[in-house]
């Protein structure tokens, strides 16, 4: 890249995501994530990560609001699946919050992906809905990822 380019548009700027664990003492089977900032190649280990800690927990019911994220790439998208893929293996509710037309909403209607997971408008949806809300996810049934087959 040409120096005076570089001088021009300043400094890159990296993106900045977090993913930060809420408490919520009436629920206590209940894992709350809330993500903000910018979920791209470069952060998605942030996300991953925090929704691995989740899992394992084995929680009846995990959620992720992402309403205060301002944008995510495919990459992300790809690991909010996988996630989700995971939950319904082991039979845990993985509710997402981003309202209708969110950025992160609207990455998985370019995708193609929206039929994929079910969104709840808020977060206080979220809490109070359904284990298994009818919608969309209803109708995938995916069997879980085998790695080696036994012959």
């Amino acid at each position: 890249m040409n120096d005076d380019f570089a001088r021009r548009i300043g400094p890159r700027m990296s993106a900045h995501a977090s993913v930060t664990r809420l408490q919520v003492p009436e629920k206590p089977n209940v894992v709350v994530l809330l993500a903000e900032g910018e979920f791209d190649l470069s952060t998605r280990h942030v996300l991953i990560r925090a929704l691995g800690r989740a899992l394992d927990e084995a929680p009846r019911v995990v959620i992720l609001d992402l309403a205060r994220v301002r944008f995510m790439d495919a990459a992300c998208v790809g690991a909010l699946v996988r996630a989700h893929d995971r939950a319904q293996h082991d039979v845990i509710a993985f509710r997402l919050v981003a309202p209708m037309a969110h950025v992160v909403s609207r990455c998985f209607e370019v995708t193609g992906l929206d039929g994929e997971l079910f969104f709840y408008p808020t977060f206080a949806d979220a809490l109070v809905g359904p284990l298994r809300p009818t919608g969309p996810d209803e109708s995938i049934r995916r069997e879980p990822l085998v790695l080696e087959e036994d012959h």
